[in-house]
């Protein structure tokens, strides 16, 4: 696809959610509402667009956001399996969902429900995250200094019991990229974050300025390169970044680069990356296109010693999901890229749908990933190239499991998850 198509096409959906926005804020008429649903792998509109809002299903039940501005589950057949008495609801995990009782500010009003919609772990939280491997990240205190809230985060287990906290405040709330994997928690420090078991003994010396959790045995594990002499002390562990780069850090310019540790939080992988994910499928999708602005492209696949496991780098990427990974390939002289699938080997899978280029795609999600592909015509010599662009779910082999459509059926569509896809529309009044 062409850089300049790409703009044309990017500024034409840029004056069209603008012209939206405006017609939705200033219309001197009634404004209008955004209403949710859920369609299923066929196409079908199993449950139609009529809640404020929603999340995906998991484990066969979705909280969804009632007129009153409640929060209740349903099932797949849209009954209300738990009734709407919550001011707030996340997603079922490990069989049981976060609920917020209340809308007080600065409250202990989150707790657990079971998918009868018993409050089995009563409302004792300030935020609430999902159950992982049995473990539940949580804010545990509240208060205000100097005007900045501050937070005390722990770790709960599915009777309610605090089994860890941090060991400092942060002033943000529970983040999702926080919770117990590889039997090792993340948690804050005095000096910044780091990792303990669940017998509460550190396993990282150093202090990092980010963390993100445990995923197939590695963690990517950030330092904040703010002074020269932070610079000086992990000037050993830096690795891949031109020194020109760094040499012109000072204290009011940070540098902020990735690596990786193992389990026993030995850093296997220095320092290196602006942009980092988790490991999957033994690769993770890493970028230093900031740092090093001479690469052709920014991101790559790495696997864990580090190694570029394809010698190839891309415009952009995305891990690996049902043994296929989406990339964009870097500009070529005229400034084309082109979206495809490549396998676990680094070949191209998959370029094209129904005999139409792919225009973008996405990681596969529940089996099933969503993608756009265009295709050209031109009447004659004299006149512009003109695209025409479908839509819709492909599974792993590239097939549709709908017939792709020009016209968007369902706005908004999200990726699928327990069999179904969240969508959304807007609705004049």
């Amino acid at each position: 696809m062409k850089l300049f198509n790409k703009m044309i096409l990017i500024s034409f959906l840029f004056l069209n959610i603008r012209c939206t926005i405006f017609e939705i804020i200033f219309s001197p008429k009634s404004e209008g509402k955004v209403l949710f649903g859920y369609m299923d792998k066929k196409g079908k509109e199993t449950i139609p667009p009529k809640y404020k809002k929603a999340h995906p299903f998991k484990e066969d039940l979705a909280s969804v956001k009632y007129e009153n501005n409640l929060w209740g589950f349903i099932d797949k057949k849209d009954n209300r399996v738990i009734e709407a008495n919550y001011f707030d609801a996340k997603e079922f995990s490990e069989g049981l969902a976060a609920v917020k009782v209340n809308d007080a500010y600065s409250a202990k009003n989150w707790g657990y429900v079971n998918k009868t919609g018993e409050m089995v772990i009563s409302p004792s939280f300030y935020s609430a995250g999902e159950f992982r491997n049995g473990i539940a990240r949580v804010t545990l205190e509240y208060t205000k200094r100097s005007g900045f809230a501050n937070h005390l985060h722990g770790y709960i287990n599915k009777e309610g019991k605090i089994i860890a906290t941090d060991k400092d405040r942060t002033t943000s709330l529970e983040r999702d990229n926080h919770s117990y994997a590889d039997g090792l928690l993340p948690v804050k420090t005095p000096d910044g974050w780091g990792f303990q078991n669940l017998a509460g003994e550190m396993i990282t010396k150093d202090s990092y300025y980010e963390i993100r959790s445990f995923s197939e045995g590695m963690a990517a594990v950030a330092v904040n390169i703010d002074s020269p002499d932070t610079l000086k002390k992990f000037s050993d562990l830096i690795g891949g970044v031109p020194g020109s780069v760094l040499s012109i850090v000072s204290g009011t310019n940070t540098l902020i680069l990735w690596g990786y540790i193992n389990t026993t939080g030995k850093l296997v992988i220095p320092f290196t990356y602006l942009q980092v994910t988790p490991f999957k499928n033994g690769f993770a999708v890493v970028n230093n296109l900031k740092v090093d602005p001479i690469s052709k492209g920014g991101y790559f696949f790495i696997n864990k010693k580090g190694e570029n496991q394809y010698n190839a780098s891309f415009d952009f990427a995305k891990g690996f999901s049902s043994g296929l990974a989406c990339v964009t390939s870097t500009p070529d002289e005229r400034g084309n890229t082109k979206s495809y699938y490549i396998n676990p080997t680094g070949k191209k899978a998959l370029d094209s749908v129904d005999g139409r280029e792919l225009f973008s795609c996405e990681p596969f999600s529940d089996g099933v990933a969503f993608i756009r592909t265009s295709e050209t015509f031109q009447k004659d010599q004299n006149s512009f190239a003109e695209f025409t662009y479908r839509e819709g779910y492909i599974d792993n082999k590239g097939n549709p499991i709908y017939p792709l459509s020009i016209q968007k059926d369902f706005d908004g569509l999200r990726t699928f998850s327990n069999g179904m896809a969240m969508f959304n529309r807007y609705f004049k009044n």
